[in-house]
């Protein structure tokens, strides 16, 4: 895959079609509970060895709001 950044308001080349922008949440952070989905293409196991996947890969969250997330064992500052 080549990612070639484009100047801001260019519409990408017909051959680009295929590829557009993932829209980034830019609002306040949703609440505690609230359903989200993460997307990307990170890796999928936690070792030196692994590449990211070539593959847009998603997962359905739900938020854990600070205050929650700093009293859960193990999660807190």
């Amino acid at each position: 895959i080549r990612i070639r950044p484009l100047p801001a308001g260019t519409a990408p080349a017909a051959t680009q079609a295929k590829y557009a922008p993932i829209p980034l949440h830019r609002g306040p952070a949703p609440a505690d509970r609230v359903a989200v989905r993460a997307s990307g293409w990170g890796k999928t196991r936690d070792v030196d060895a692994a590449k990211g996947s070539s593959v847009l890969m998603q997962v359905d969250l739900n938020v854990v709001a600070e205050p929650r997330c700093a009293a859960l064992q193990g999660y807190g500052p």
